[in-house]
C-alpha cells in the first residue's frame, strides 16, 4: 500500500488524459454515426465497419501498452538490483 498522497496525485495526473482521450474517441464515433444516418443505410453500414476496424486496432494498441506497463517495473527493478547500495527503485511504495 502506498502511503504517499503525492503518488496518487501523480497517478491521477497520468491517467486522466488517457481517460479523456478514450471518451473523446467514443464521442467521435457517435458523431460519425449520427451524421451519416441522414445519408442512408449503405453509408451507415460503411461507417460502422470502419469504426469496428478502428476499435479493433485501438484495443490491440491498448493491449500492447498495458503489457508494457506491466513489464516496465520489472525492468526498472532489475536495473536497480544490479547497482550496489540501492534499496528500492520505488521510494513511494512502503514495504
Amino acid at each position: 500500500m502506498v502511503k504517499d498522497k503525492q503518488f496518487y496525485k501523480q497517478i491521477l495526473a497520468l491517467s486522466l488524459p488517457a481517460a479523456f482521450q478514450s471518451a473523446l474517441s467514443l464521442l467521435v464515433v457517435m458523431a460519425d454515426n449520427v451524421m451519416v444516418t441522414r445519408t442512408g443505410a449503405y453509408a451507415l453500414s460503411a461507417v460502422a465497419q470502419s469504426n469496428a476496424i478502428t476499435t479493433f486496432v485501438t484495443a490491440g494498441l491498448n493491449g500492447l501498452a498495458t503489457g508494457a506497463v506491466v513489464l516496465l517495473p520489472d525492468v526498472v527493478a532489475y536495473e536497480y538490483r544490479q547497482r550496489p547500495g540501492t534499496l528500492s527503485p520505488f521510494p513511494h511504495i512502503a514495504e
